[in-house]
């Protein structure tokens, strides 16, 4: 018996905290050493089983780097922004001066006509005269078309008609738009006439580190016309502010709102730009909502008091505790301050059902705890123990609620 556990000792496989005794060696138990090591490490399986290995499950750890503002990503490849001028055109598009359209015309007669509107939105067409299109979309400019040509073209209005009629677009018009304020890169932008807010503020390389990603607002003349929540966008996909843009529009950029830093156990950790209402459950629903291992009975909010909350006190932050459960369920609103920093925690991640096999058997690692389940059972689960196995003599080590074990010896044969 003193050989081997000299010899165990010696490999390194009894824990250093282990006491060796010779004149007492009949009181050490390698089995039992063994156990408890493993027991306090956790020592994964044999990877030949293909079962993970037990971990208890903790709070992700901090990242040292800042999170990102919810939204910047969008604007990353800022730089290769192409502004669109050919391809399919929405049913909404309204023609105006400078587009290019083509009329043709196919049946008892051939003919193609390429036009380009004029400055008060008219073209002049053969067997049509003039014909002004400022304004239609070109669903009513082919109806207007074909009502000019079909004083003409009899075939147009036959039932069934003999001669067909299309219009549709050659290039479209360009137009000066200017992006000013809050923006990486403010200036004037050339641009077709098919753009909307979101392609003038690609260009312009998106709202700069100061800039509202929430109010990004059109003005044309002297009011505003539109205004696009980017968060939103990118949140729920609603693109209601994102109209499409007018020759001499002005986009501009405020200064960002409140923001509000979401960490730990969340869909998406990041900062976030809040507007006035918004609570601690509409910042849960930008950022992707909670994971399945968020504890919903608490989190934390760091808030750094106002001025006016400092003069009479001798600290300039305070932490307050949230029951997430009741902001969830919308029966406790918790509205938000600039600067907030919301933490949500993990659960524990405490197993209970289950049993740990290990030695010399097939299939070492965890099992799920069955009702009845015993030793018999789990072997059979496991394959059996191998040829070597000493079958005279195992080992159930037991940990009690109160984290206390107890060692059971018996005959596995």
């Amino acid at each position: 018996m003193i050989r081997r556990v000299e010899a165990m000792a010696a490999e390194g496989r009894l824990p250093a905290s282990v006491p060796f005794d010779s004149t007492r060696a009949d009181l050490v138990d390698p089995a039992r050493a063994l156990l408890d090591s493993a027991a306090t490490a956790r020592v994964a399986p044999v990877s030949r089983t293909g079962i993970a290995p037990l971990r208890r499950m903790s709070a992700p750890a901090d990242s040292s780097a800042p999170p990102p503002r919810f939204g910047d990503e969008l604007f990353q490849d800022a730089s290769s922004f192409t502004p669109p001028t050919f391809g399919p055109i929405d049913p909404d598009y309204r023609l105006g001066p400078g587009d290019e359209i083509v009329v043709d015309v196919w049946g008892d007669i051939v003919f193609r006509h390429d036009k380009t509107l004029d400055r008060g939105g008219n073209v002049l067409l053969p067997d049509a005269g003039q014909v002004n299109l400022q304004g239609l979309t070109l669903a009513k400019a082919r109806d207007r078309l074909r009502d000019r040509f079909s004083t003409a073209l009899s075939g147009l209005s036959r039932d069934p008609p003999t001669t067909f009629l299309d219009v549709s677009l050659a290039r479209l018009r360009p137009l000066k738009v200017f992006v000013v304020g809050e923006a990486r890169r403010p200036g004037a932008y050339d641009l077709s006439a098919a753009s909307t807010v979101l392609h003038a503020l690609y260009a312009a390389g998106g709202p700069s580190e100061h800039g509202s990603l929430r109010d990004v607002r059109v003005l044309r003349g002297d009011r505003v016309v539109a205004s696009l929540d980017v968060a939103e966008y990118l949140a729920r996909g609603t693109r209601s502010g994102d109209v499409r843009l007018e020759n001499d529009d002005t986009i501009f950029v405020p200064p960002n709102g409140p923001t509000v830093t979401a960490e730990g156990e969340i869909g998406r950790r990041a900062v976030y730009e809040m507007k006035d209402g918004e609570t601690l459950r509409d910042l849960i629903a930008m950022a992707g909502g909670i994971t399945a291992r968020t504890y919903v009975e608490r989190a934390q909010v760091e808030r750094v008091l106002s001025p006016e909350e400092r003069r009479d006190r001798l600290d300039d932050e305070v932490v307050i505790d949230v029951d997430l459960g009741a902001v969830l369920d919308g029966s406790q609103p918790f509205p938000l301050r600039d600067q907030d920093e919301v933490r949500f925690f993990s659960i524990v991640g405490e197993r209970r059902n289950y049993v740990t096999l290990s030695g010399s058997v097939w299939r070492p690692g965890t099992y799920e705890l069955r009702p009845g389940l015993r030793v018999t059972d789990l072997l059979a689960a496991a394959d059996g123990p191998k040829p070597e196995a000493f079958v005279e003599r195992a080992l159930l080590v037991r940990t009690r609620d109160d984290r206390t074990r107890e060692t059971m010896t018996f005959d596995l044969g």
